[in-house]
């Protein structure tokens, strides 16, 4: 930069907020500064998902801490004093003042000619009108499906999209607040993946959760393309898993298939994700019951058992997920056994075990049938993902028996048909692994 060597700077974003203020790995803050102290113009380049309006300046931004074992440790071992206090951020944020442009994959976020400002919120507003303007008329089918397509025009939503994607529609609105209320409604996003986006919307008369599922990683953006149809078959699976146990599967009220949008039934506390419920040491007596009979109505009933051959063969059409399956059968069936460039362990501890499954060829032997059977063995409609963070619970007062409130199986991520001990096997080994 000081030889003029530099014309321009250009980073990355993981949250861009109302005023252009930008979160970004450690080190992109002093980036910034550096740029503006040589008059060189520094720019972000980020998908519109990064875009959040929701929050107005970086201040409101939560920095998560890094673990403190990534500078107290090396390989396993302390190589600083015990005691020593680590700060370790994750991210920094760079003032939107320092920052010359902010480009998407949908345009240049545009500057408030008087003051300067990045107005976030007015693009975002702008991108979501027309969207939402398209899909307002939209006559909700009997049973909320219909097929989806597979382009890559869909618009992240974010809280304020959320909102006025359900006041566009008079029945989900309903379940939130009465007309005129929307500036009451509270949004939060749950997700907690890189792909898709969750929220909860709550508002006078209740709440839904909303989810979108994008075609493209999310923290990506569109050169990570995923199918689209996946939000079809998760909908779709939902719906015919209420059907055969309304009890333990909650209900969708909309897809939409242009938004790639699914508006279900909201799990409001005192649900919470088993998982956590676990590490937290609560016993909810009645949830392997639970599990049980969801897994005995959706397994039985999309068998042969109760289905004929073409009723069958045209689930396995129906449901079939080949994106997400791709990813079981990679990171489940193919990566622990050799050194895959995503493997991970703690080290050095598991050093020597993971040496010892790598260059089993028995294990290996094993696995590459099991991989067989997964990918061939077309039995059921499972769920795909079933683990404890799939499943919420909660207990009312001393209810025992058939209530629905104590265990409800959730989302499926993947649905497709295979082998019924599939869909057992990893629900258990879930539960082994927290305990």
């Amino acid at each position: 930069m000081a030889q003029g060597k530099v014309d321009a700077v250009v980073v990355g974003a993981d949250r861009v907020v109302a005023n252009g203020d930008t979160a970004n790995k450690i080190g992109t803050y002093s980036h910034a500064v550096a740029a503006k102290h040589h008059n060189i113009p520094f720019f972000i380049a980020a998908p519109t998902t990064t875009l959040d309006a929701y929050l107005a300046v970086g201040d409101q931004i939560e920095i998560e801490q890094r673990p403190a074992e990534e500078i107290t440790h090396f390989k396993g071992q302390r190589v600083v004093v015990q005691g020593i206090k680590v700060w370790n951020p994750c991210f920094d944020v760079t003032p939107g003042t320092l920052i010359e442009g902010i480009i998407t994959e949908k345009g240049v976020v545009p500057r408030d000619a008087g003051t300067g400002r990045h107005q976030v919120a007015k693009f975002i507003a702008a991108q979501q009108q027309q969207q939402v303007n398209g899909h307002a008329e939209a006559a909700n089918s009997s049973n909320g499906c219909s097929k989806s397509n597979n382009s890559s025009s869909v618009l992240a939503l974010d809280a304020a999209g959320v909102v006025s994607f359900l006041a566009s529609r008079p029945d989900l609105a309903a379940r939130v607040g009465p007309a005129g209320s929307e500036s009451s409604w509270t949004v939060k996003e749950v997700g907690d993946g890189n792909i898709n986006f969750v929220y909860i919307v709550m508002g006078p008369s209740g709440g839904v959760c909303l989810k979108q599922a994008l075609p493209f990683v999310r923290c990506v953006g569109e050169d990570w393309p995923l199918s689209q149809d996946r939000c079809r078959i998760e909908a779709e699976a939902l719906q015919l898993g209420h059907g055969l146990c309304s009890l333990h599967v909650p209900e969708v009220y909309l897809y939409d298939p242009s938004s790639s949008i699914i508006v279900m039934e909201l799990l409001a506390p005192p649900n919470v994700i088993l998982r956590h419920a676990i590490v937290k040491g609560a016993i909810y007596p009645l949830v392997g019951r639970h599990v049980g009979n969801f897994l005995a109505a959706t397994l039985f009933h999309t068998s042969l058992l109760s289905l004929n051959t073409h009723q069958v063969r045209d689930m396995v059409i129906k449901f079939t997920n080949p994106d997400l399956c791709a990813l079981t059968e990679q990171v489940i069936f193919t990566d622990p056994y050799y050194p895959a460039p995503l493997n991970r362990w703690t080290r050095p501890q598991l050093d020597k075990a993971a040496a010892d499954l790598q260059a089993d060829a028995a294990a290996k032997v094993a696995v590459s049938n099991l991989k067989q059977k997964f990918c061939q063995n077309a039995e059921v409609l499972i769920h795909g993902d079933l683990h404890t963070g799939s499943i919420m619970v909660s207990i009312l007062g001393n209810q025992v028996g058939p209530c629905r409130e104590t265990v409800l199986a959730l989302q499926p991520n993947s649905c497709l048909t295979l082998a019924t001990c599939c869909c057992n096997g990893l629900y258990g080994g879930y539960v082994g692994c927290v305990h």
